[in-house]
Formats: C-alpha cells, structure tokens, sequence
C-alpha cells in the first residue's frame, strides 16, 4: 500500500494521461486520493513523440525498443533536452557507461536517490530540470543551493 497522494494538480495530469493511453494500460490500478494509489502500468511502443508529463504518482510507462540508438534520439529531442533530468538504466550496456545523455544524468542500476549525496549538486542538465538564473542568464544544471548562494557572480 503506498500513501496517499498529495499533489492534486500531478495526480490529475496523471489521470488524463492513463485516459489518452487507455488501450496501452496492462495493470489498471488506482490513482483514487482517497484511498491510496496502486500502480498503473502502461507498455507503449517506442516513438521519438511520446513525451510524458511528469508524473508525481506511481504511473510506470514502459516503453520498448530495438536499439539503443532509439533512447539517444529522444533523450535528444527539444522537448526533453529541455527537461532532461535522471536516467535510471537497468540492464542497457548501451548506456551504463555514460554520466549524461544529452541533459539526462544517467543512473547506472539505481534510482536518482541511490545516486545522488544531498551535500552535492542535485538534479538534471536540462533547464527544466534545474537551473538557475543571474541577471537574465540562465544555467541549466545540478545545483546545490547553499553553493548557488555563496557565490553569486557563478
């Protein structure tokens, strides 16, 4: 049983996501406030055009593919260098060797909080993801907050 979810606006975009994909879901679960999620599990084939929300909820997009060529070019994308945060990659020779596709840090058999140390920089190279901004320009990549507060001509 997981929590309930606290982020209406994300369980909504959730919600209609698991709606345009219906026909893709294999596990149905819940998405349901009240009494708690259950995870849906949706399996789409792989399209350089599928650009999920992000999903704060227990909603896994399964996508395959054929070569690893294909994840590179959509890591690639406008859309998802924009965004491009963590990468987890379990089992795909073809992209455990690499710290970062296009803006995606790239977690090697591990989940981001595996991966990152709180007393480091945190989070992805896509301005999205993280950035910051100082007089008018922006930085897409990992920040440490008290770093970014301590030096601010960065």
């Amino acid at each position: 049983m997981l929590a309930p979810l606290v982020y209406p606006e994300g369980m909504l975009r959730a919600e209609r996501f698991v709606e345009q994909h219906r026909d893709l879901v294999v596990r149905p679960g819940r998405l349901s406030r009240a009494a708690g999620p259950e995870p849906v599990v949706i399996a789409a084939p792989w399209t350089l055009d599928l650009h999920p929300p992000e999903l704060f909820c227990p909603v896994f997009l399964v996508v395959t593919y054929d070569d690893v060529r294909q994840v590179r070019a959509w890591l690639g994308t406008p859309r998802e260098r924009a965004r491009g945060m963590y990468l987890s990659v379990f089992g795909e020779p073809g992209l455990t060797g690499a710290g970062v596709v296009a803006t995606s840090v790239v977690c090697a058999e591990q989940t981001p909080f595996d991966f990152e140390d709180g007393n480091a920089p945190f989070g992805g190279h896509g301005p999205e993801a993280s950035s910051v901004s100082h007089r008018g320009l922006v930085a897409g990549r990992p920040l440490l907050l008290s770093a970014e507060l301590s030096s601010p001509g960065r």
